[in-house]
């Protein structure tokens, strides 16, 4: 009696932790995802400002030094894809697995019932004794643990390869700050900007040949 309530105790035990696990991770899973969305905004705001070099850089005033910023811009660009591309595989693509419905576990206890129900009168009609080794509520409590473990070992293992990825993926994105910042800085102190309204301010001169003037 004192072996059978120690055992029960212990599966009780590692039920509970179990369940621990499996919310925990489910937590984990949203934080993972709300930290990807407030990177992927950076993301953006990043490609926007390359888009901006690279669209209105002047090569005509400092051709050199608008080679350089173009440079810059190319490397910040392609640390930022990579960034990218890790940051999707962060996002989509992840399957988790959760414990199965409130109906699915009634149905499968019904199922349970009379399955037992065939097997005490298949022991009956043999001259068996029926050891409750296919008691439906202990055959259901196995199910119900073996589902948890399973889903939380799963979302475990996906969640800390999210983990890494997205640690990779601010990685290379906080690496292609460093180009861009160089790139901006020699933009404005070269005045590279072709969109500045510095750059139409030339005035323009209409050269007209004397002997098309008209003599009154």
């Amino acid at each position: 009696m004192d072996i059978t309530l120690n055992l029960k105790m212990k599966k009780d035990k590692a039920l509970e932790f179990y369940e621990k696990l499996y919310f925990s991770e489910i937590e984990n899973k949203d934080k993972i995802h709300t930290r990807a969305q407030a990177e992927f905004g950076l993301v953006v705001i990043t490609a926007t400002i390359l888009t901006y070099l690279a669209k209105n850089t002047s090569y005509e005033s400092h051709p050199r030094l608008a080679c350089l910023v173009f440079l810059c811009t190319a490397i910040s660009f392609g640390l930022v894809l990579v960034s990218s591309i890790l940051l999707k595989q962060v996002i989509w693509g992840n399957e988790f697995k959760y414990c199965p419905a409130p109906k699915a576990l009634h149905d499968y206890h019904i199922d349970l019932i009379s399955y037992e129900v065939k097997y005490k009168k298949y022991c009956d009609d043999n001259g068996l004794t029926y050891d409750e080794s296919y008691n439906p509520d202990n055959k259901l409590w196995e199910f119900i643990h073996q589902e948890i473990r399973e889903c939380a070992s799963w979302n475990s293992n996906i969640n800390e390869e999210r983990s890494s990825k997205l640690f990779e993926s601010t990685k290379y994105l906080v690496w292609s700050w460093i180009p861009i910042i160089a790139a901006v800085v020699i933009f404005l102190l070269a005045d590279l900007d072709a969109a500045s309204p510095r750059k139409n301010n030339d005035p323009n001169y209409l050269i007209i040949p004397i002997e098309n003037v008209r003599r009154t």
